[in-house]
């Protein structure tokens, strides 16, 4: 890509029209050392990522805010395994300090060199695929999982680099192998989530009478942002009644993304009908609401 379209692509994600992101996830890859003890080169398979990174910092800390920032062991260096090759599945006890040293090294440079406020490590990642996040085995979500972060899969794709092709047909950001891009309808669903839940916020508790609707609230908590309130419609067009308690404001902004014409468009003003918010849902729709 040329340096343009990059730097839109990074307005696009954490500029202040953008999906104001304020956690990122940054993969350790197992390309850093050949041999344990050897020379330690963590920039020359990172020169993108840590691109964005910073350039998202910039925008970030430019608008008052800032970025928590987690790295997590993508795959460790075929060394470190029992198998002796690359995504080798077992981890070699011999050698367990220097693939926790690999680990250190790598924060210690994003830190110390790259000046990039990261603070927390994981061992691997996706390392609960087979369950997700509840003990029970059900699929994951911020109320059962009792998270308070959501990092989506792969939100810029580049299908060549697949093997097999792109496996994340929902993504925000599609990127052709000649430097264009397409920004996908995915980008305006990540986007009325993301810019309704900031750092600070408070997950709010909500529940749902419909099983063709989800809903996911947050509360200011003391913060500079808005109450907000996201409302997923996965059904055919339908009136929905939503009852907000404990918000200090009876009049909310919607933004919504339905169909092609219909992507983060302002949808107007509702006022509370005294604690009740009534709403004219489109089929296969997303629409937050912000506090006003």
């Amino acid at each position: 890509m040329t340096e343009e379209k990059r730097q839109q692509i990074v307005d696009r994600v954490f500029g202040d029209e953008g999906l104001k992101p304020g956690l990122v996830k940054m993969f350790l890859d197992p390309h850093h050392q050949a041999e344990p003890g050897g020379e330690f080169d963590p920039e020359s398979t990172t020169r993108w990522m840590r691109y964005f990174v910073r350039e998202g910092l910039k925008r970030t800390r430019a608008r008052g805010d800032d970025l928590q920032i987690i790295t997590t062991l993508c795959g460790p260096p075929a060394w470190a395994t029992k198998q002796k090759f690359l995504r080798g599945r077992d981890l070699d006890p011999a050698r367990k300090y220097d693939l926790a040293k690999y680990m250190v090294d790598w924060v210690r440079y994003l830190r110390e060199q790259e000046k990039l406020p990261v603070k927390y490590l994981s061992l691997h990642n996706e390392g609960e695929d087979w369950m997700r996040w509840p003990t029970d085995g059900k699929s994951g979500n911020i109320y059962t999982a009792k998270v308070n972060g959501i990092i989506p899969w792969a939100c810029i794709q580049r299908p060549a680099k697949w093997v097999g092709g792109d496996p994340n047909p929902g993504t925000a950001f599609r990127v052709a192998d000649d430097g264009t891009y397409e920004v996908l309808r995915g980008y305006y669903y990540d986007k009325l989530l993301s810019r309704a839940g900031q750092p600070g916020m408070a997950v709010a508790r909500t529940m749902v009478m419909d099983s063709e609707v989800a809903v996911i609230a947050f509360a200011r908590n003391g913060t500079r942002h808005a109450d907000a309130f996201t409302l997923v419609n996965l059904g055919k067009d339908k009136r929905i009644a939503v009852k907000v308690r404990g918000s200090g404001s009876d009049v909310f902004e919607a933004y919504r993304t339905a169909d092609e014409k219909d992507r983060y468009t302002l949808a107007g003003q509702v006022k509370l009908e005294g604690d009740t918010l009534l709403y004219e849902a489109p089929a296969q729709s997303a629409t937050t609401f912000f506090a006003k």
